[in-house]
């Protein structure tokens, strides 16, 4: 017989509110689906008539909540004290995207028992719903009286124990907990305003990295409609005293089982007292349009958890706008590794002013690479990436290559290697050696070898890997955007994929054009690229050519800063330069700094287009 539904009792929705912390951190608000919300901020609530908490052999405990309500009830305080409902059944099967293989912390407390045994905070795990008996059952440990757990407003009321049985009973679960009961680990995020505008001139929001996906930590603002927008730097509190950085913490274990992390976006506000929009479309050619004008910038960092490998860069892929730096440092701001601007925005646009010019490129106006607004405030310039529009063609560059031939060696998965990462092949890691030509057709084929990982080495020759063939319609533009079409047959029949082997061999030839590795005065054979003083663009090329033969935008952003500029930029050593990906440090903090648009020093100093 099914348990009559339960409506959550009053106590409980005290508690429930109670226990939320109002929150002082900023957000770009955007609707998510269930458990997608706020993280460290929500609370989840489920009522029973009854349950059993039994102790197991091994000492974990089974903790079984009967005539359960068939809604489970989510608290939240941002961006504003609300509550929701959630179908018991929906919130199970949810569990898993949720919490991936975290247990979060649970309070069960009593109604009716001994205040001396009414409370026990547990770490749960493994639910299953079961509708026709009305009960979920989970996995649980206890956290005994003085252990560490996420659930601090309970800290003054758990016991040790609490009848095996019991009556009337509610269950807190954390929707932000830590592993286990380990302690929530917040990493600082700290952003240093070096621009010479105020602080409530700088616009601040945190993103999802990945549609569909949701951030670590969201900042709080108000949401109108499906739109996000940004608050002002002036809502986050100073690192220190009244004056100086700024910032807003990053909890781990808000992406189960992802490692893409999210977008710090940083945009200027020129003191309009209107919201600045952010959305993952705002480099819409409508530059007309207030998303348009806006000039902004991203970082992109992962914090999965203190122990996994925690990543971040800025990033210039899509566009150049404003100058920053990135540091990954220790908890107190010291020992710091970064990436770092060596000119600002004076010196990076008369040098890409310079090179689109001297190549026949659009430098401004409807079809151009660098936008201003209608004062002549400079906006951004928009990447190859991007659009291609206006930006020099690299027809010659695909037009010598005819006849040239290629070797390309790299490893591929998890393999170590002193070459640039490649993607996963599925079930697989190792190595592949592809040789090819581009024939007078203007089609390059690349065969080769592909061979698992044995004991660390690179057994030879490998098995048939697919042929890999790359048409020239879409080279020219391929080399801007390293995003071309190509094609793998053969033993494995694969489709492309992003994350193949066959994906990498290609991403390894398109990223030694964009480089201007291939065809140039270093031979063409890939081990050697980057490698020594082997520097990429210009320094690669023969004297006295007459076309263009790489991309003069990654040239520029590669000599002026550390930070990527193209979608492959770890590949061939960054160049000679040190990888645009830098790790955080265990249990520290990234640092962002905006710089100004002039340069100190000036620009005479710096390298010189073309050399």
């Amino acid at each position: 017989m099914t348990a009559a539904p339960k409506s959550l009792p009053r106590t409980a929705v005290l508690i429930a509110l109670a226990l939320l912390i109002p929150s002082a951190l900023l957000a770009a608000c955007t609707r998510v689906p269930y458990g997608k919300s706020e993280r460290g901020s929500e609370l989840f609530v489920q009522s029973a008539t009854g349950g059993t908490l039994t102790k197991r052999s091994d000492g974990t405990y089974a903790l079984v909540l009967t005539g359960i309500s068939p809604s489970t009830v989510s608290f939240t305080d941002r961006p504003e004290r609300s509550a929701r409902t959630i179908e018991t059944a929906t919130f199970v099967d949810s569990w898993t995207s949720e919490f991936g293989a975290v247990a979060p912390n649970a309070a069960l407390e009593l109604a009716g028992a001994s205040e001396s045994s009414d409370t026990v905070i547990l770490a749960i795990s493994n639910p299953r719903f079961d509708l026709k008996a009305g009960t979920v059952t989970y996995d649980a440990s206890l956290v005994p009286v003085g252990g560490t757990h996420t659930l601090g407003g309970f800290r003054d009321r758990a016991d040790d124990f609490v009848p095996a049985k019991f009556g009337e009973a509610s269950l807190f679960v954390d929707g932000g907990a830590s592993p286990g009961d380990a302690p929530r680990t917040p990493a600082k995020f700290v952003i240093a305003n070096n621009s010479g505008r105020p602080d409530s001139d700088i616009y601040v929001a945190l993103t999802d990295g990945n549609p569909g996906r949701y951030a670590p930590v969201t900042l709080t603002a108000t949401p109108t409609g499906d739109k996000q927008y940004m608050v002002p730097l002036t809502d986050l509190p100073y690192l220190t005293g009244s004056a100086g950085p700024r910032y807003f913490e990053l909890n781990f274990g808000a992406l189960p089982g992802h490692t893409t992390g999210s977008l710090l976006w940083i945009a200027y506000g020129y003191g309009s007292s209107s919201p600045i929009e952010v959305s993952p479309t705002a480099l819409s050619p409508d530059w007309a349009s207030a998303v348009g004008k806006t000039r902004f910038a991203n970082v992109e960092q992962a914090y999965v958890a203190p122990s996994a490998v925690n990543q971040g860069d800025t990033t210039y892929v899509n566009q150049y706008s404003i100058p920053m730096d990135i540091e990954a440092c220790d908890v107190d701001g010291t020992n710091c590794d970064g990436l770092y601007m060596k000119y600002f925005t004076d010196c990076i646009t008369e040098a890409m002013q310079t090179q689109v010019s001297k190549h026949g490129g659009t430098w401004s106006g409807d079809s151009g690479v660098a936008h201003y607004d209608e004062a002549g405030n400079f906006i951004r310039i928009s990447s190859p990436d991007t659009n291609t529009t206006g930006w020099p063609s690299l027809s010659g560059y695909t037009q010598s290559l005819i006849g040239q031939s290629y070797q390309i060696y790299n490893s591929f998965g998890t393999v170590d290697s002193t070459k640039a990462k490649s993607t996963a092949f599925p079930n697989e890691e190792g190595y592949y050696v592809y040789t090819g030509t581009t024939r007078a057709d203007g089609v390059t084929v690349l065969t080769g070898t592909i061979a698992r990982q044995v004991n660390g080495e690179h057994p030879s020759p490998g098995r048939e890997g697919d042929t890999v063939t790359i048409q020239p319609g879409d080279l020219a533009s391929a080399i801007y955007s390293q995003a071309g079409q190509y094609s793998a047959t053969g033993p494995d029949a694969s489709t492309p994929n992003n994350n193949d082997a066959y994906n990498s061999v290609y991403a390894d030839f398109v990223t030694g054009l964009t480089s201007g590795y291939w065809g140039g005065k270093y031979g063409n054979n890939n081990q050697i690229f980057g490698t020594g003083s082997n520097v990429p663009f210009a320094g690669a090329r023969k004297p006295g050519e007459a076309f263009l033969a790489y991309s003069p935008y990654s040239e520029v952003m590669w000599h002026y800063s550390n930070a990527y500029s193209m979608p492959y930029g770890e590949r061939y050593n960054n160049g000679g330069h040190p990888s645009p990906l830098i790790t955080m440090k265990t249990g520290g903090q990234w640092k962002v700094t905006i710089h100004p648009d002039v340069t100190p020093g000036g620009c005479a100093a710096g390298w010189q287009p073309g050399s």
